[in-house]
């Protein structure tokens, strides 16, 4: 049997952006309106400290106050890889995450996301991740950033804490 590769009509990526996140759209901007920026602004708008976890699914963003559904806070498309290369073997991570790059450590490991441009369907955007020692690569962050930040940031810094 031989290895014949899948039609990109099949991959996660686009089922994702195609399927699910028309599904969850309107309810996420009624989310997004209801509680703008809620986690951001506990953390007093300066540095947010976000866990990440995995289990057999994939990568998911822990975040206490989502009123929605688990499934909405997966990190697909590129945001799991990057959980991959920050976090190892390990199934928890946690992140501090800021727009400024002051409000974080000065040491080599501050790593940073740059907006693209905002997702062509209205959920998030595309962004290019940029770490120390890796090459940079492309990845989309669904519109649950903006319901953590209050919009979606065209620069975000982080760090592993």
């Amino acid at each position: 049997m031989t290895n014949i590769p899948l039609p990109s009509v099949f991959s996660r990526r686009r089922w994702v952006r195609r399927v699910w996140s028309p599904l969850k759209i309107n309810a996420m901007k009624v989310l997004i309106r209801k509680v703008r920026g809620a986690p951001w602004k506990l953390a007093g708008g300066k540095v947010l400290m976000q866990q990440f976890s995995r289990d057999k699914t994939g990568w998911y963003a822990d975040i206490p106050m989502w009123p929605g559904p688990r499934g909405a806070c997966a990190m697909v498309a590129g945001a799991d890889t990057l959980l991959d290369l920050l976090a190892g073997e390990d199934d928890c991570i946690r992140l501090a995450l800021s727009f400024d790059r002051a409000e974080l450590s000065h040491d080599a490991g501050v790593g940073q996301l740059d907006l693209l441009r905002p997702d062509a369907y209205g959920d998030g955007g595309d962004y290019v991740c940029t770490l120390p020692r890796h090459a940079s690569f492309e990845l989309w962050l669904c519109g649950v950033t903006e319901f953590v930040f209050g919009t979606m940031p065209s620069r975000i810094y982080f760090e592993r804490v």
